[in-house]
């Protein structure tokens, strides 16, 4: 990474930015010594970003993966079943008891 006086950056604006799009390098810019701007090609700064949104989208998996694994360890998960029913959805009827019906099967004819 190249460091340049923002005066100097001024007069040659042109050939600084041609030198980051093919050496795709980062050029520093200072003001009185000290760092002031950074300049990127933009695929770069695009790719950073695109970076970045993965960086973050993962670190909010990593949270809910972690609470998730705290709710394990004490219990206090719901099933299936009760996250729906939360939600408004109809959830069949699970109980132990077996429905019967009033119909008896045909008997088969025997064979001869």
């Amino acid at each position: 990474m190249e460091t340049i006086s923002i005066t100097h950056a001024r007069k040659n604006i042109f050939d600084i930015t041609d030198m980051i799009c093919e050496q795709q390098t980062q050029v520093t810019l200072t003001e009185y010594g000290k760092a002031k701007v950074v300049m990127m090609s933009a695929d770069e700064f695009h790719s950073w970003q695109q970076t970045m949104k993965l960086v973050k989208k993962d670190l909010a998996f990593m949270a809910h993966t972690k609470n998730y694994t705290k709710a394990i360890r004490a219990k206090t998960y719901i099933d299936l079943e009760e996250a729906l029913q939360q939600q408004g959805f109809v959830v069949a009827d699970k109980t132990k008891q077996a429905y019967a019906t009033n119909k008896t099967p045909p008997k088969r004819k025997k064979r001869s």
